[in-house]
């Protein structure tokens, strides 16, 4: 018993030293999550292309084509092709992505109710704030 536990205690420290001694990559090597890795080789029907948003100040500069599905793809700028949607009026330019929010906020504002369909720790919170109110004079 006395030997498991001492193999089991030095595995565990083998383990550990093992892993805390992995290089770090520097947070520099990696690309924002905006910007490309690689171009899409192929020209994208045009009839599939909503939109498009730069990413130009990345280490690969791109045009990110957005299709009615929701893809982005990456194409290289300096296609022929690329410049020719670009100036097509009918196709809509798109801001980069923002990050998301943090996770304790809300994704975006709550529309008001009624004051009938209100939570009921509002009126708890109210109820309490008012009974405070009245002490207090």
């Amino acid at each position: 018993m006395k030997v498991s536990v001492a193999a089991l205690f030095l595995l565990v420290l083998t383990i550990t030293s093992v892993v805390h001694s992995q290089p770090k990559i520097p947070e520099s090597v990696n690309p924002p999550p905006n910007c490309c890795l690689k171009y899409h080789e192929k020209v994208l029907p045009r009839k599939l292309v909503v939109g498009y948003r730069q990413a130009l100040n990345c280490h690969l500069p791109a045009i990110v084509f957005i299709t009615k599905r929701k893809r982005e793809v990456c194409t290289d700028p300096n296609n022929d092709w690329v410049q020719e949607y670009i100036k097509d009026p009918r196709l809509h330019p798109r801001h980069s992505r923002r990050p998301s929010p943090p996770s304790d906020a809300p994704a975006r504002p709550e529309r008001s109710r009624p004051a009938s369909q209100q939570p009921n720790h509002l009126w708890l919170s109210l109820a309490s704030h008012s009974l405070k109110d009245s002490r207090d004079s």
